[in-house]
């Protein structure tokens, strides 16, 4: 099938959604499929991954590109790219990697008439988001990946932390309901320590917070980490807690901890259960007391009590398993053969 991705943003750009669009079109291209990335970002060459990736073409270079496709897979709703996909007339399929919710801007009304008029189907990450997608088009989950050759379990590794933590230190990620957590009298975490992993505009809130709670000596805050300090700092530790406050749309976080043999404890909020999976343990966004009690459970029980349920779960996530998905899912949207006369 030949297939062009769609992607306002990409790498270099380092965030969630655009790791995943180059893994799933990595996976795609591995299958044997025409893959080409239209993105408007800006970036250096890449090394060959399989697929072609044009960066910030022409009206007259993305139409040509999108023409030759038989199916569109738009990252979201891009406005700003819209035009010559609809041009082309190449069937058009959006995964929704976030939600609108009920904003009233022009841009959000405009991407919620795309969505009901313009596409031939909307794909959630999660079943959260998908929940929340017009239903006057076909619509189906599609779960983001992981990389398993980034994420695993390394031999070896002495898993003698307790509790990580991992993100962009803001509000919403709900660090602050975890210290909080730790912090409770006669509480069931005792004396359980914590590592932060990650940076951002609330360490300086959060590094006062654990001083305040009288914390201070059982937390540490270890920066932002990538790659193999990454993969190591999770296989150090036993649990790792994503407490977020707002509604997560998947939550890839989830799966990297249970691939580097973490038990994982997320809030109950939007997508993160499922990602997260069978052997997750949940807690009501928001509070501490309940946060205690799930942390307090993952840390009391045996590190990894269902091996088969949580890596059936990974092997579901793949990159490679989530592409074969997509095809699927986008194939009876693809443009038809044209018939050839008799």
């Amino acid at each position: 099938m030949r297939i062009v991705m769609c992607a306002t943003s990409f790498l270099p750009f380092v965030g969630g959604l655009e790791i995943v669009s180059d893994m799933v079109a990595h996976a795609l291209a591995a299958a044997g499929h025409d893959v080409t990335v239209l993105t408007l970002e800006n970036g250096p060459a890449m090394p060959e991954r399989g697929y072609r990736l044009v960066r910030r073409p022409g009206f007259g270079t993305a139409l040509r590109v999108l023409r030759a496709a038989d199916v569109v897979v738009m990252q979201n709703v891009g406005l700003k790219m819209l035009p010559p996909v609809l041009l082309s007339g190449t069937p058009l399929v959006v995964w929704h990697h976030s939600e609108l919710g009920d904003g009233v801007d022009r841009h959000a009304m405009r991407k919620r008439w795309v969505m009901r008029h313009l596409v031939a189907a909307n794909l959630g990450c999660s079943d959260y988001v998908t929940a929340n997608l017009p239903d006057d088009r076909p619509r189906a989950t599609l779960c983001s990946p992981y990389d398993p050759e980034r994420m695993f379990e390394e031999p070896g590794v002495v898993r003698d932390g307790e509790l990580v933590m991992l993100g962009r230190l803001v509000s919403d990620k709900g660090f602050d309901v975890a210290l909080r957590a730790l912090a409770l009298p006669g509480g069931p975490l005792g004396d359980a320590r914590v590592t932060i992993v990650g940076d951002g505009p609330e360490r300086v809130l959060l590094e006062a917070l654990v001083v305040e709670l009288g914390i201070a000596e059982r937390v540490t805050f270890a920066g932002r980490l990538g790659g193999g300090a990454l993969r190591h700092a999770l296989n150090a530790h036993k649990v790792l807690v994503v407490p977020s406050v707002w509604q997560e749309p998947f939550g890839i976080v989830a799966l990297e901890g249970l691939a580097c043999g973490c038990s994982v404890v997320v809030s109950a909020a939007g997508g993160l259960p499922q990602a997260g999976g069978p052997t997750a343990r949940t807690f009501r966004p928001g509070d501490p007391e309940d946060a205690a009690r799930a942390i307090a459970e993952a840390l009391a029980a045996p590190r990894d009590p269902a091996p088969e349920a949580r890596l059936a779960h990974l092997a579901a996530q793949r990159a490679d398993a989530v592409a074969a998905r997509l095809v699927a899912l986008i194939a009876p949207h693809a443009r038809k053969p044209a018939r050839k006369a008799a």
